[in-house]
């Protein structure tokens, strides 16, 4: 993918700030503060000329160029260009920064494999509003503008043939600030809202397929901070990711948002649509540990395709997940944890005519959870080149504890939990402790699916033999079972040995 939205984060940079209280900024100062901070994050800066005339510094010609290098055999650059900035020294220690044209760049990518990824991307402010306060390498700008426009184009080349995207993003009354510092190394830290962001755009793929989308999200807020050392190559995705005094962390939570796309195949058509009530991403990076999760309230989606006869669609609740886990190579233990939940899916009617026309299954909604947490010890940078070029990051698991285990659908229920830690002595990581499983509702549910056609009836039997022989009844229709990992190697269900 071309790297657009940096050229974005780019001119968020040089529109967000707030008010200063107790020091002047001249225009030449706010012009100064934000060459660094494009510096800051890995660009090459040129500019045509600079005029100082009365209380105005006009900077004409500006271009930034980043070079990519992520991997071998993965090459690009993405350059930004602005006509014309001007900072206007207000008379009481603020400059006011005017964007006099609308801001371009433009991307290309080679994966090394002969196709390549170019991307341009125009944006258009109005009603805009951007205020420079505070001292020299101290800045903070304000924002309010009425509207930006965000015009993309994505080509990508292969064979001979180019397959185009194009997408033009509205963002309507957006407000923030953003903070910059320079003194030992470079600090960031911002806030912006939007009301209204909306999409539009159509495309094709190298299957022959074309598509339309649409999309709105409303009432957007997100935050974030950023703080990176002196020294470092800021031009290097590896340098970046593999600094432990890099620290990073942001949110963004919205509100209402829909998408619909609309894809035209020689099959036939086919169509999505998606909705949710609100949600909310965050991302963190502190001492090698990467942080990252989002949560989606009331979603729907509905499906049309061509060889179906009606639309498909699924509902839910809550849909959540969260990572925790190094991305640095060291040879101490690091946390780790993963947990993902799904909570209230449905499914429409005619997703369950589908293989349950007599409605013979219980059709209440679907939760599914999972909380795992433990110990690892990496032996290789996630971001490293051997791992970036295609190789799998090695290293040694500690210890696994789960947290919680809960799946609740058609009838019937599983619980669990578990501690283990693992021995590598041997080479092959053994587990050892326990795994307590308790399950509700199993042997009805085998009964319904066999007098459905679904299980074959040996299949049926054979389960609940297996069932019969490792986990002990506890009530009417459940079951539960403690499955022990022990020292010398042995697997024991209930006491009794499996392996």
């Amino acid at each position: 993918m071309a790297r657009v939205p940096g050229v974005a984060f780019g001119v968020a940079c040089l529109t967000l700030g707030g008010t200063a209280s107790f020091a002047d900024v001249t225009a030449q100062d706010v012009w100064t503060d934000s060459q660094a901070l494009y510096r800051s994050m890995g660009y090459e800066l040129s500019v045509k000329s600079e005029d100082m005339s009365g209380d105005t510094l006009t900077v004409t010609g500006i271009q930034l160029t980043q070079p990519l290098s992520t991997a071998e055999g993965i090459e690009g650059t993405t350059q930004t260009s602005m006509e014309t900035l001007r900072f206007i020294e207000q008379g009481d220690g603020t400059v006011r920064v005017e964007v006099a044209a609308p801001i371009k760049g433009k991307s290309s990518t080679s994966l090394g494999d002969g196709s390549i990824t170019e991307a341009t991307n125009e944006i258009t402010l109005s009603e805009d509003d951007i205020v420079a306060s505070g001292a020299p390498g101290d800045v903070t700008y304000a924002i309010d503008i009425g509207k930006a426009v965000v015009d993309t184009t994505q080509t990508v080349r292969e064979d001979k043939a180019e397959f185009p995207t194009k997408v033009t993003f509205n963002l309507d009354d957006i407000s923030g600030s953003y903070h910059s510092t320079a003194q030992s190394g470079t600090a960031q830290s911002g806030t912006v809202t939007v009301a209204e962001i909306t999409a539009k755009g159509s495309g094709s793929d190298p299957g022959g397929a074309g598509f339309d989308l649409d999309g709105t999200m409303k009432d957007l807020t997100s935050n974030w901070t950023m703080q990176m050392p002196e020294g470092m190559d800021r031009q290097s995705t590896f340098d970046f990711y593999t600094n432990k005094d890099v620290n990073a962390s942001g949110d963004l939570s919205f509100g209402a948002t829909t998408a619909n796309i609309a894809v035209t195949a020689e099959d036939g058509d086919a169509n999505i649509a998606y909705s949710s009530q609100s949600g909310k991403v965050n991302f963190g990076m502190d001492n090698g540990i990467l942080t990252y999760g989002g949560l989606t309230e009331n979603g729907e989606v509905k499906v049309r395709l061509p060889n179906l006869p009606m639309p498909l669609q699924a509902s839910f609740d809550k849909s959540s997940g969260q990572l925790t886990m190094p991305i640095i190579a060291g040879e101490q233990a690091q946390a780790f944890g993963v947990q993902t939940e799904l909570a209230g899916l449905t499914l429409s009617d005619q997703i369950w005519a589908m293989f349950d026309p007599t409605e013979q299954l219980p059709r209440d909604p679907a939760d599914l959870r999972v909380d795992l947490s433990g110990h690892a010890i990496l032996n290789q940078s996630l971001f490293s080149d051997a791992v970036m070029q295609g190789g799998m990051p090695s290293g040694e698991l500690k210890d696994l504890k789960i947290n919680a285990l809960h799946l609740d659908a058609v009838g019937a229920e599983l619980n669990g939990d578990g501690d283990l830690r693992f021995n590598s002595a041997t080479g092959m990581a053994m587990p050892i402790g326990t795994i307590n499983l308790a399950l509700d509702g199993a042997k009805e549910l085998m009964g319904k699916l066999t007098e459905m056609g679904l299980l074959p009836q040996d299949q049926a039997m054979f389960a609940q033999m297996i069932l019969g022989l490792y986990a002990k009844p506890t009530g009417d229709d459940q079951l539960s079972s403690q499955i022990e990992f022990t020292e010398d190697g042995q697997i024991l269900a209930n006491g009794q040995r499996i392996q």
